[in-house]
């Protein structure tokens, strides 16, 4: 008959209950990140910072970062 104290891997409760813990961390939570990519890759991410929402005026920003970054790495033509 199998022993109670000792578990599927002959390690005894006891023992295991007292092995090191790990320490518990807070996490940075909630993060929103804007992405693009094409074919060849990630091409720009974008963090919004803790505490905002996203706005016209916040996506428009971040569409011209994008094509500031297109356009230095010779990507897609971007018409106005």
């Amino acid at each position: 008959m199998p022993d109670p104290q000792k578990t599927e891997y002959g390690v005894d409760r006891k023992e295991r209950s007292n092995s090191k813990k790990s320490k518990v961390m807070e996490s940075a939570g909630k993060v929103m990140a804007t992405v693009f990519w094409d074919a060849k890759g990630v091409v720009l991410i974008d963090y919004l910072p803790h505490g905002t929402t996203i706005t016209a005026a916040h996506y428009c920003e971040v569409l011209q970062k994008l094509r500031r970054r297109s356009k230095i790495k010779g990507g897609v033509s971007w018409q106005k």
